[in-house]
């Protein structure tokens, strides 16, 4: 029940149900009483019959989801009509999204996805392999988290996880984006922000549909600073970081740009240092004796090896702003070209 409710509680899903049914009574009504032919009418039909299609595939392609943990990894079954199962090797996580649509906040409902490298569906197959848990309680969210990420480089994890999904303005470490940056932003500039650990870059982001990315250090392909002409304008910057198959959230939209400079640099030299990986064998010695333990019970608490990064200090004020003159150096002569 919970899953059937999640679909007809998310805002997208409704928008496109009530698309699909104004499709089908504008094809039925133009057929009853203007006479319209069948075949003018049917472009309508199968616009409504292809939203039905999805939301019946969603639900039927998640229905009994179970993911439990295996000597191999994370094991996934679901399926309805016909049972898919997968089983997900830790080391091929490369990040994690918490999502919250809107309505789900009154429920307590929450949705994980994963970055999968080296996976790759077939044409026939309608599910979704990026999701982790298609809707869950927050208990359910932490465990889910956990199984891929014990330690966040935080001292307190499930209050900074919490303060990511809920949370609005800094705390915690996070750095908020500037108010300059509302115009772009005018209902996520308080929301959006992103914390630096000694382990993972953590983003929270989304007004109607909250997100909470985890993104490791060592799984990064590359970092990019991004700034266009609006933003120069407004002393603004974008950061993306370049991951395998990037679904989630993946980058920081309008940061100051010296604080934007300062962060892409750290994440420069974290990246090199955090390239160690957990062995399959030492995830199931983690992960098995704790896979039935309460999830308030389960995450690392500890004080990170090095501050959590938010604003360049004086001493990298020149170093910074040199960057940010580089980048828009580049960025003029692109355009002059």
């Amino acid at each position: 029940m919970r899953l059937l409710g999640s679909l007809v509680t998310n805002i997208g899903q409704i928008l496109g149900f009530l698309f699909a049914f104004i499709m089908a009574s504008l094809a039925v009504g133009s057929m009853a009483l203007l006479g319209a032919p069948g075949t003018a009418m049917l472009p309508l039909l199968f616009s409504a019959v292809a939203m039905f299609g999805w939301a019946w595939s969603q639900f039927s392609g998640n229905y009994n989801f179970t993911a439990y943990v295996t000597p191999d990894g994370i094991r996934v079954t679901s399926g309805l009509t016909a049972t898919r199962a997968q089983t997900i090797a830790p080391n091929r996580i490369h990040g994690v999204t918490v999502r919250q649509p809107f309505l789900w906040r009154y429920f307590g409902w929450f949705k994980v996805e994963i970055i999968q490298a080296g996976f790759v569906s077939n044409a026939e197959d309608k599910v979704d392999h990026s999701i982790l848990l298609p809707v869950g309680t927050r208990d359910e969210m932490l465990q889910a988290l956990w199984m891929v990420y014990p330690d966040l480089g935080v001292d307190r994890p499930i209050d900074v996880i919490n303060f990511g999904i809920e949370g609005e303005g800094a705390g915690f470490g996070f750095t908020t984006n500037p108010e300059q940056s509302k115009l772009f932003d005018p209902l996520v500039w308080r929301r959006r922000a992103i914390a630096l650990t000694d382990v993972a870059i953590l983003i929270r982001d989304g007004r109607l549909t909250r997100t909470f990315t985890v993104l490791p250090y060592g799984r990064l392909q590359s970092t990019k600073l991004i700034q266009g002409p609006w933003d120069r304008k407004r002393d603004l910057v974008n950061v993306t970081f370049n991951m395998v198959q990037a679904r989630t959230n993946n980058a920081i939209l309008h940061l100051d740009a010296q604080q934007g400079v300062a962060i892409h640099k750290e994440v420069s030299r974290l990246a090199l240092l955090k390239r160690s990986k957990e062995s399959p064998s030492e995830w199931a010695k983690r992960a098995f004796p704790a896979a039935d333990r309460e999830a308030g019970e389960l995450f690392q608490e500890r004080v990170p090896k090095e501050a959590p990064m938010t604003v360049a200090d004086d001493s990298q004020a020149s170093d910074t702003q040199a960057q940010v003159s580089q980048v828009r150096g580049a960025q003029e002569s692109g355009e002059n070209k």
